[in-house]
């Protein structure tokens, strides 16, 4: 080659565009672009998964909460069922109390009213059983002083009293009721509230006694009382 030709060729290499720098600067932007796309989605798969997460987490919470939300609303509800039922338990109770306390006061004022009843009751038997024992005292007394009065009148009479094992109680012996009959008896007993006749002679019936004590304890006519024991033995001796 010649000297001319050698110049040529290095004015037309002079000529040529160098885009080596530009070629590598665009490679490097490339390969950064492509990693900040690379980062940029990962970085928000990343968040998208955390997002996903929490989401997760926060509709697990919210649906215990909403679990614990319903159990403490049927606590609760349990809990005014009971306070219900314990007010109503508690009313019924204190009515029964009240009630309870109505009747003790009826109680006492009964009892009360029993007892001064009873002081009542037992004063007037035991003025009665004075009387009694006053007119048995008496009567014992008397027939004690009209003792020879009283032999003739069994004598003309046929008709004999006699002391009892009770104290309260006479007994009526009757004789001279008919030819060849055995004497007839009675015992009166004039210590009750009424008099009555413990024992009699089979010979009287039940019916005959029974109106005997009724007409003596209407009157109080003792001595009409033994004109009639008397009439009725006759009878029952007699038939």
């Amino acid at each position: 080659m010649s000297a001319s030709g050698a110049e040529d060729d290095a004015e037309a290499g002079a000529g040529v565009l160098d885009f080596s720098a530009l070629n590598a600067s665009i490679e490097q932007f490339a390969r950064r672009f492509e990693q900040y796309v690379h980062d940029t989605v990962a970085a928000s798969d990343a968040e998208r998964l955390a997002a996903d997460t929490h989401r997760v987490e926060a509709h697990e919470q919210r649906k215990a909460l909403e679990r614990e939300r319903e159990a403490t609303k049927h606590a609760q509800k349990r809990l005014w069922d009971t306070v219900a039922a314990e007010r109503d338990a508690d009313a019924a109770l204190r009515a029964r109390v009240q009630n309870l306390h109505a009747q003790r006061a009826s109680l006492v004022q009964r009892t009360a009213s029993l007892t001064t009843e009873v002081a009542e009751i037992r004063a007037q038997i035991e003025a009665r059983r004075a009387q009694k024992q006053d007119q048995m005292r008496r009567l014992r007394a008397q027939v004690a002083r009209n003792a020879p009065e009283l032999v003739v009148l069994q004598q003309c009479t046929g008709l004999a009293i006699e002391a009892t094992e009770r104290p309260s109680t006479l007994r009526l012996v009757y004789d001279h009721l008919a030819p060849h009959a055995a004497p007839c008896t009675l015992d009166l007993d004039v210590g009750g509230g009424k008099m009555s006749v413990p024992h009699h002679d089979r010979r009287l019936s039940e019916p005959t006694v029974r109106a005997l004590l009724r007409t003596l304890n209407a009157s109080g006519d003792v001595y009409a009382f033994l004109k009639a024991v008397r009439r009725a033995m006759q009878d029952a001796v007699r038939n």
